[in-house]
């Protein structure tokens, strides 16, 4: 009696088939499982602080890489690249840190730190390229902008965030000025962990040295006052959150930081506040009584810096592929080139509306040739750029009513 054996990849092969609904059988050369996957990972919800993500607790001797993948997917990213480094039996596993917060959430968006040896840099930056897990930076990143997100002095982490939780005086303070620069921030054990609007890390010695100097004078019990003046030049012409408290005379009222402060009438013309003790966002132009203006040209540039900043973006390492905005009037796009140009945005990038379909196809995916049948909502593409296809799942989501083919 003859028998016949097969491979564990055949017997999976002919499962599938023999379970396939149509009962059509639909031979393929290559296995199911020998074929890379082009969408995302799935999401993975953020581990509770019990059970934070694994990541070294000193700085890796290794160069250290930024991998950009799409927002959301980080922690799986990483885990996923964590275990082929270890089934490859190469050596120890790769070392990976997710920037996170304190509720080890992703800080970071899309954006994760990758330590690789000269020895299996290549093998590596293949992997990712052929399991589409996004792009890996051409040289290694800076170890300073690495350290405050090493998970090392948890309690010290700990302590140093609840010193100076969101709503403290000189956390406000700084917050500002970093965003006025166009930096987004995180305070960290160490210090503040920056990066700017693309998703990049920043290394600011002066503003490292601004926060030291603030934590210390706080130390001593310094006024607030005292630390202002100290600070003049470095606070002013920034735009700060204020409560009113009284808008009945012509030079209204207001709070910041439990001071009181003022605006002059000809700061707050032709204004209209919807209630009376409203929240409102004013520059500070003095400090001896602390004064603030409501009119003041900085103020377009932070509001619509807010409203870039928070879009739906997609980044990738060094540019912008597109800003996706609700309605991209030749206004807009005029005011997102100049907020752009003024935050040092210098790499290429367009703004998009959100219901253009052919300027978001050829912004993300750039392809070769494209065919819009608008009877029934597809859109057929050819020759997309394969360092383009990870924003394929991006592009669909941003055109719900249209089957990309």
């Amino acid at each position: 009696m003859m028998t016949t054996s097969y491979d564990p990849e055949t017997l999976a092969f002919l499962a599938d088939q023999s379970q396939c609904a149509t009962g059509k059988k639909h031979y393929n050369p290559m296995f199911r499982s020998r074929i890379p996957s082009t969408r995302p990972l799935p999401r993975r919800t953020p581990s509770t602080p019990a059970t934070p993500h694994s990541a070294p607790t000193a700085l890796p001797t290794d160069p250290i890489y930024l991998l950009s993948v799409l927002g959301g997917q980080e922690l799986a990213t990483a885990d996923a690249l964590t275990r082929w480094s270890q089934l490859t039996q190469t050596g120890p596993a790769l070392q990976t840190i997710v920037p996170t917060n304190f509720h080890n959430e992703p800080m970071l968006p899309g954006s994760i730190f990758v330590a690789i040896p000269d020895t299996l840099h290549y093998l590596v930056r293949q992997q990712i390229r052929i399991m589409h897990w996004g792009f890996l930076s051409a040289d290694p990143v800076d170890p300073e902008t690495v350290k405050p997100f090493l998970p090392y002095q948890q309690a010290a982490n700990a302590e140093h965030g609840a010193a100076f939780p969101p709503s403290h005086p000189i956390r406000v303070i700084a917050d500002a000025i970093a965003f006025s620069r166009g930096w987004h921030g995180s305070l960290q054990g160490s210090g503040w962990a920056l990066h700017d609007a693309c998703g990049q890390p920043i290394v600011s010695p002066q503003f490292t040295a601004f926060w030291d100097d603030l934590v210390a004078a706080w130390s001593r019990r310094d006024a607030l006052e005292t630390i202002i003046a100290r600070h003049r030049p470095m606070m002013e012409h920034v735009a700060y959150p204020l409560t009113m408290t009284d808008t009945s005379r012509a030079d209204w009222q207001a709070q910041w930081l439990e001071r009181p402060a003022v605006i002059p009438a000809a700061e707050h013309r032709q204004i209209r506040l919807k209630r009376p003790k409203a929240e409102v966002w004013g520059v500070l132009t003095g400090t001896h009584p602390l004064t603030f203006s409501l009119c003041h040209p900085t103020l377009a540039a932070h509001r619509l810096r807010y409203r870039v900043a928070y879009q739906d973006l997609v980044r990738v390492p060094g540019n912008w592929a597109v800003i996706l905005v609700p309605q991209a009037t030749p206004t807009v796009r005029m005011h997102v080139r100049q907020t752009a140009q003024s935050l040092g945005w210098a790499e290429s990038w367009r703004a998009v509306d959100a219901v253009d379909p052919a300027g978001i196809i050829a912004g993300l995916l750039k392809p070769q040739a494209v065919q819009y049948d608008r009877t029934t909502h597809r859109i057929r593409l050819q020759g997309i750029p394969s360092e383009r296809m990870p924003w394929l799942t991006k592009a669909a989501e941003w055109l719900p009513d249209w089957v990309l083919v």
